[in-house]
């Protein structure tokens, strides 16, 4: 039986190496936190970029609406979703674990034009599957005003947090998603959704 001295040693080690994982798990998390939100503010209001930039009018009959949840059933996802707003005091934008976000600068769901962008976090309750999403997978946005929206994934693209090339204004109606991706999520990944159709519900 090992000794008292031996035991106390071997608590020591099992402490500090729990006292390291904490440590460990915390600097992850808050990178992960500060990194989504750098993230997302450096595509939205990237200094030399202007994101819905364009002011095309919208036709009186084209059906529109603020964006309150979103299904892609081929990866299991199912999340309700609120504005999200840039806080200019801070620097950052709503983001939580709770929800994803609608940036609410961008297009409202419409089926005309613009491109509607919605971020979240690369964690299991919220966007962690969608990693996981092929070329022509389907997602389903729910507006406020009772329509569903259905989108058909064209591509998918990790990027460096700087690269907004791909969170501009379209002619025709777009719907972009981003979460981050990489060992500290130090990458944006970006799936473009094309408007299938959509319907009174």
């Amino acid at each position: 039986m090992p000794s008292r001295n031996v035991l106390a040693v071997l608590l020591i080690i099992i402490a500090v190496a729990m006292f390291i994982s904490a440590g460990v798990i915390a600097i992850h998390y808050y990178h992960a936190v500060t990194t989504q939100k750098e993230a997302v503010s450096k595509a939205i209001n990237h200094p030399t970029t202007s994101v819905q930039t364009k002011t095309a009018a919208i036709k009186p009959e084209t059906v529109q609406g603020t964006p309150i949840k979103i299904e892609i059933p081929s990866v299991d996802i199912v999340q309700p979703i609120e504005p999200g707003y840039y806080d200019a005091s801070t620097g950052e934008w709503t983001l939580s674990y709770h929800a994803a976000y609608w940036a609410s600068m961008t297009s409202r769901i419409n089926s005309q034009t613009g491109n509607t962008f919605i971020y979240g976090h690369d964690v299991d309750q919220i966007f962690g599957n969608l990693l996981k999403a092929e070329p022509g997978a389907k997602a389903i946005v729910t507006t406020d005003n009772g329509y569903e929206f259905t989108y058909t994934l064209q591509s998918s693209v990790a990027v460096n947090p700087d690269d907004v090339s791909l969170i501009q204004a379209t002619d025709t109606p777009q719907l972009t998603l981003q979460t981050c991706s990489g060992s500290w999520y130090q990458y944006r990944s970006l799936f473009t959704f094309t408007l299938d159709g959509y319907k009174k519900i």
